[in-house]
């Protein structure tokens, strides 16, 4: 589990240094060193940096305790039929009863979890965000002077990037979203959150298909790979 969560941060962090290169392509073209050599290794580091961000918060502020393990022991043998002892699981329980009383404390070491998945998604899609509204209100001003066919890409590109905000913000972030805010509400539901963890998986093919349906050269050339494939075969 710690390495699933490490390769969805690593994920997204991947996904916000696209959206920076595009920036930096567009507005900032004479910094574009930035992306090559031995510049390189600093994206490397960014990325690595918080898969293992995400990890370690997971490893320590998410890990199995006796009131937890409590909490969830019923829940996994009513529903999964699965002994909580014979699983392998990270459990974040935000609130715990007090003996003989109707009050509840708060657990602020898993709530931490909480905290350092929001940082590290909201860092993540803040520079999206801001990277895609530069695009939207200065790209045409930048394009002006290009060749038609020029122009022509860089739309084609801006709507591959409106397509690859959307797109992550549906099956990447709001599963994400409900799966670690739920428990603030305290809300005794048993929803099998794998059905939505799972749409992380969709990502990478649905990101492909943008490219490919929005960016004409990109169509053409799975067009004629295909094409070319079919006439081998007859």
């Amino acid at each position: 589990m710690l390495v699933q969560g490490a390769l969805y941060s690593s994920t997204i962090a991947l996904l916000a240094v696209q959206f920076i290169y595009r920036y930096v392509t567009v507005f900032k073209s004479q910094k574009l060193y930035y992306f090559h050599g031995f510049y390189l290794f600093f994206w490397i580091l960014y990325v690595i940096w918080f898969a293992f961000e995400w990890a370690m918060g997971l490893h320590y502020f998410a890990s199995l305790d006796d009131y937890s393990i409590e909490y969830m022991r019923a829940e996994m043998n009513d529903f999964y039929g699965l002994d909580i002892d014979q699983t392998t699981n990270f459990i974040v329980v935000v609130y715990e009863s007090i003996p003989h009383s109707k009050n509840a404390k708060v657990r602020w070491w898993n709530l931490c979890c909480t905290f350092n998945m929001t940082f590290v998604m909201c860092f993540q899609y803040l520079i999206m965000i801001y990277c895609g509204r530069q695009l939207y209100y200065d790209m045409n001003e930048k394009i002006s002077n290009l060749s038609k066919q020029l122009r022509k890409l860089h739309r084609q590109i801006f709507k591959t990037l409106v397509l690859q905000i959307t797109t992550p913000t549906i099956v990447l972030f709001s599963p994400l979203v409900f799966t670690l805010y739920a428990p603030l509400f305290d809300l005794r539901l048993s929803i099998p959150t794998g059905v939505f963890l799972s749409g992380f998986t969709l990502y990478p093919a649905l990101d492909a298909f943008i490219l490919m349906y929005v960016i004409t050269d990109y169509r053409k050339a799975f067009q004629n790979i295909t094409l070319s494939r079919r006439s081998r075969s007859h």
